[in-house]
């Protein structure tokens, strides 16, 4: 389905179930951040994605999202510890983003913050124009956004 800047949405239709089951793995196994982007034709050589990553040593149940979703990605991740379980590693960029990220949010209690920093900026993408590129202020309404979101998934002691 296209809008009227011809930009094409995944539409997405589950139950809520469905969204508090896939929810409940963002908020336990799951990460809600950004990937950066190499653009090499841009003022700025880089930018920045929109990705949810759900990793899980059972990779029928990522395999059970994808197939409910309709979309997603799984890696494989051998660890070099042999004693360790293989995990798989669900992914979903920024544009699958825009059609699941809304049904999940209000379920979500542990990665809403993340949830709510990283829809914001996927809507932000939308209010500048692209062909002319970003103003200063806009990228650094977008950098402190990523660095919010990056302080949210700090791992460990965190002193302050």
């Amino acid at each position: 389905m296209k809008d009227s800047k011809g930009i094409t949405h995944l539409k997405v239709c589950l139950t809520s179930e469905q969204c508090a089951y896939i929810a409940g793995f963002v908020d336990g196994e799951g990460s809600i951040g950004f990937n950066k982007v190499s653009c090499p034709h841009g003022r700025r050589k880089y930018s920045y994605a929109g990705r949810l990553i759900i990793v899980n040593t059972d990779r029928e149940v990522l395999e059970w999202m994808i197939a409910v979703v309709g979309f997603g990605s799984i890696q494989t991740r051998h660890h070099p510890n042999h004693n360790w379980k293989t995990t798989y590693q669900l992914t979903w960029g920024a544009r699958q983003l825009r059609a699941v990220l809304p049904l999940l949010m209000p379920y979500l209690k542990v990665r809403r913050r993340q949830a709510e920093i990283v829809w914001a900026y996927l809507q932000r993408q939308y209010i500048s124009g692209l062909k002319l590129g970003l103003s200063s202020q806009e990228w650094d309404i977008r950098e402190k956004m990523v660095a919010d979101n990056r302080w949210l998934n700090i791992r460990g002691k965190i002193e302050v």
